[in-house]
């Protein structure tokens, strides 16, 4: 009940590592689901194995960012958020650049080994985007 509601919204929010680390910090802090207390001192993978989840928290992130990528993809080009994605807004400045939602896109088509045209392809964007533990229900959106 508590991973739901963190992921809410989530698909266009660009995280750093420190705020990920965060998130994840968050959920191990919910170990009374499963009984534990920090004095018992039970690794993170004990408690997510206890309570049947396979994934982290940050590739559960990066499954809701790629198949909002993949949506958003697929849509006519007059779509607004099409629009925005092929924008370029000018120079960036001096120093460490911002991440941005396409530079997180970028790094997660890589980690799963996909590039953007796959997308179009809906079946199998789903089965190259979903992690295990994802609970898929027929073909509605």
């Amino acid at each position: 009940m508590v991973r739901p509601a963190m992921l809410c919204g989530l698909e266009t929010a660009v995280l750093t590592n420190g705020q990920e680390k965060k998130l994840e910090v968050a959920e191990m802090k919910m170990r009374y689901e499963v009984g534990v207390a920090r004095k018992d001192k039970v690794r993170d993978e004990n408690i997510r194995e206890r309570l049947g989840i396979e994934k982290k928290l940050t590739d559960k992130i990066k499954e809701s960012r790629l198949r909002w990528f993949g949506h958003v993809d697929r849509r006519d080009e007059s779509y607004v958020g099409k629009r925005v994605m092929k924008m370029t807004a000018g120079k960036r400045k001096r120093g460490r650049p911002k991440r941005r939602w396409s530079d997180c896109n970028k790094e997660d088509l890589v980690s799963v080994g996909a590039v953007a045209r796959d997308a179009a392809e809906r079946i199998s964007w789903r089965r190259i985007v979903r992690t295990d533990n994802s609970v898929v229900t027929g073909d509605s959106q």
